[in-house]
């Protein structure tokens, strides 16, 4: 709930042309930021359980999304997921 409310921003950085991973630390939350060039989807990882925020570019709508299988806490598996969406 902390990472949501202190994610709420509406202008976001991209990067164009490929994906580019940044990591930001609250509170016991560990999350990952993957950016593309047409969205945005913000991973929060807490106790084993992976939850997915995409960002739409347009709206700046956020929108929960929960992955049914557990996901491991390393990147390169969290960005097989993050090109799924």
């Amino acid at each position: 709930t902390t990472f949501l409310k202190s994610h709420k921003r509406k202008h976001i950085a991209i990067d164009d042309l490929r994906y580019r991973t940044q990591r930001h630390f609250f509170s016991h939350t560990m999350s990952f930021l993957f950016q593309s060039q047409h969205k945005t989807i913000v991973f929060a990882i807490t106790e084993n359980q992976m939850w997915g925020w995409g960002v739409l570019l347009q709206g700046a709508e956020m929108a929960k999304v929960s992955f049914k299988e557990k996901c491991e806490k390393n990147d390169s598996t969290l960005a097989k997921e993050a090109k799924k969406l």
